[in-house]
């Protein structure tokens, strides 16, 4: 037999050497050496691991590095919300600081869905706007407006926040500090204590509530009798002109369930008999006339002329104007409604220079001129209303193609 069996434990205690051995074999030796057996082979590990971390950290190269969040956690559908407001990454990540560029580090996932590990870097050079609101750090960068994308994430702490934007650079446009701070007052009402938006949840049960209590007793789950739909609450000329007015916004549930223009127009035009300036209804039937739905041009412009027709000559144009603005809102910056579709821009501006005059404190409206006469190209009027909009920008005005800087580079671009 081994002598060295006949050894007591503890006088083979402490005689190891740990300095031959590499840093990952020491960690997996300190969770299999007993320290209540061997507490000093124990004691000289956990002595050598801490030296060797001191060593590492002296060493390395000093980093600023903070741990964020894009999204609470890194489920699927987290994923998918942060595609929807077009961040790169989601769950867990970190921000590193270089002497150049910021490297962004988080999960992302392959075109198979699987989760993965990627990586940006932005150089520090080109960021333009850092906003800071408690945890939640906002980053615009140079470029980023045609496109409407800004980065955005949580740090673990309001300090670690505040000490990230202090190290990023601080220049800041007027068009972002308004809108941050909008967005700031708009988050304090909207997570204050107590301020709970329970009138809007319950708004969204109901109407799932009622949308799953309709099919189930109509059993019309491949198509709905439109006796049913009036009894459901579908508009009814005879019975909306009666005084239930409420109908009217049935016209979108309509659309929805697939309805054909035919019976949405007699929808709207039961409505506006009632409601002549009801606006909505006129976005609504809008809507469904989009050529991406099976309409066209034409019959647009031929619903929008026959509501300016119905007016007098002033109270015509600025309805031709307002409408063409609201189909534009509809079309997005992919259709070109000057060159696309029937709008005529001389006559939308003399429509807007008319509501000018009746409400000349509107912020909104003279950033929607100076918006859409920059999609018309019209620079003369664009930068007259420019000139005094640096004061009253209007951040819901204007889309992400037709940004202020964006026409302002375009029209400067072409010498203008």
């Amino acid at each position: 037999m081994d002598n060295s069996d006949k050894v007591p434990a503890s006088a083979r205690d402490g005689l190891i050497d740990f300095g031959g051995y590499t840093t990952e074999q020491l960690v997996e030796l300190e969770s299999s050496i007993d320290p209540e057996r061997f507490p000093r082979n124990h004691a000289r590990l956990v002595e050598e691991l801490n030296r060797r971390k001191r060593t590492e950290a002296s060493n390395s190269p000093p980093r600023d590095r903070w741990d964020i969040r894009f999204s609470r956690s890194e489920s699927f559908w987290s994923w998918v919300q942060a595609k929807r407001r077009r961040q790169w990454f989601y769950g867990r990540g970190f921000l590193e600081i270089q002497p150049a560029e910021i490297v962004l580090r988080g999960w992302q996932r392959t075109w198979l869905g699987m989760p993965v590990q990627g990586e940006r870097r932005i150089a520090l050079e080109s960021i333009r706007n850092v906003g800071r609101d408690n945890a939640t750090v906002l980053i615009n960068v140079a470029g980023w407006s045609q496109s409407g994308r800004k980065l955005e994430f949580d740090c673990d702490s309001p300090e670690s926040a505040l000490s990230l934007c202090g190290r990023l650079p601080p220049v800041r446009d007027s068009v972002f500090e308004r809108e941050w701070q909008e967005m700031r007052a708009f988050h304090g009402a909207l997570y204050a204590p107590g301020n709970y938006p329970w009138g809007a949840t319950a708004l969204v049960l109901i109407n799932v509530l009622v949308f799953l209590v309709f099919f189930i007793n109509t059993k019309g789950w491949f198509g709905v009798q439109p006796q049913l739909l009036t009894v459901w609450g579908s508009n009814y000329g005879p019975l909306t002109v009666g005084g239930q007015w409420w109908r009217l916004l049935y016209v979108n549930i309509k659309l929805n369930l697939g309805q054909t223009r035919g019976e949405i127009k007699s929808v709207f035009d039961d409505g506006i008999y009632r409601f002549p300036d009801f606006l909505p209804l006129y976005r609504a039937v809008l809507r469904a006339f989009m050529p991406r739905w099976g309409g066209s041009y034409e019959k647009v412009n031929e619903l929008i002329d026959d509501a300016a027709s119905r007016r007098g000559s002033a109270a015509g144009v600025q309805m031709y104007a307002r409408l063409y603005w609201a189909y534009a809102s509809l079309e997005g910056d992919d259709v070109d409604i000057f060159t696309d579709s029937m709008a005529s821009w001389p006559r939308m501006s003399d429509g807007f220079d008319l509501m000018l005059k009746q409400y000349p404190h509107s912020d909104y409206l003279m950033n929607g001129y100076a918006y859409m006469a920059c999609r018309a190209g019209d620079s003369e009027t664009y930068h007259a209303l420019s000139a005094r909009l640096k004061d009253r920008l209007s951040s819901t005005a204007w889309s992400a193609r037709y940004s202020p800087e964006g026409c302002d580079k375009k029209f400067t671009g072409n010498g203008v």
